[in-house]
């Protein structure tokens, strides 16, 4: 539950780091490379879960490895296929969707 509740802080976090620190730009959503650097401040609350489990425990469990690994992966994997063909026409059927 704290792995899930880590991985949608994204959002939330990266609207903190564009309303202070980005500079005016064009209207729009910005693009995908924008959210790396809050997301990875948000899986500093996983590293703080694993010292945490760490001290109680005297080990961290395992799922902190697999879930913090996977999630790191996503985050560098997205923004290289963001720029793809494919997933602007997956993009733009889910759009359709919404019309």
């Amino acid at each position: 539950m704290l792995v899930a509740s880590i991985s949608i802080l994204d959002a939330a976090v990266a609207r903190w780091f564009l309303t202070f620190l980005a500079p005016p730009g064009p209207p729009g959503p910005p693009p995908v490379f924008v959210a790396t650097p809050p997301a990875l401040a948000a899986y500093v609350l996983l590293v703080v879960a694993m010292v945490h489990d760490w001290r109680k425990t005297g080990r961290v469990h395992p799922v902190y490895y697999w879930c913090g690994g996977v999630l790191v992966a996503i985050k560098f994997v997205q923004i290289p296929l963001s720029e793809t063909a494919v997933w602007h026409g997956i993009a733009g059927w889910v759009l359709s969707l919404a019309r």
